[in-house]
């Protein structure tokens, strides 16, 4: 896990300069769960169906209301990801990796965004977190293999 403490620690540095806190942020108002839960599917459905933009501003939307669940904020990261915004897509994905820190999908979403990014130090940082955080975890192989696939590719663009 030291890998993953080293790449959060750089990714807080970088919104503690923008002066950014999700934690802190209190929704507009307070929303049903069922709601929430319904528009969560929704936007969902939406970055499966490559609606990008209506993916963007449904979890956009979410994170607002539930500012410390990880799955909207990785969800805001897969949209924005998938629409060339990666760095604002690394920043989403380190704070649900921070929020979820047994989940490794949030640092492999991290690290994909990093390559397309063009920063092969940073996301090897984040695939070694991966890898680590994996370690003895049968059900999470196919995330272990990804990861190995991609620092072997980083590896031979060197």
């Amino acid at each position: 896990m030291a890998a993953l403490d080293e790449l959060i620690s750089h990714v807080n540095a970088g919104f503690e300069k923008l002066g950014v806190s999700l934690r802190k942020a209190t929704p507009a108002r307070a929303i049903d769960r069922q709601v929430i839960e319904a528009l969560y599917g929704v936007a969902y459905n939406a970055l499966a169906s490559h609606r990008l933009e209506q993916a963007r501003s449904l979890f956009a939307y979410l994170c607002t209301q539930r500012p410390d669940e990880s799955r909207f904020l990785a969800g805001l990261g897969q949209s924005l990801s998938a629409l060339g915004e990666h760095a604002q897509a690394v920043a989403l994905h380190s704070l649900a990796a921070h929020l979820s820190r047994d989940d490794p999908r949030h640092l492999l979403a991290m690290a994909e965004s990093l390559i397309a990014m063009s920063q092969p130090e940073m996301a090897a940082l984040a695939l070694r977190a991966v890898d680590q955080a994996t370690e003895g975890r049968d059900e999470q192989d196919g995330l272990k293999r990804r990861a190995g696939a991609l620092s072997r590719l980083l590896k031979q663009a060197a």
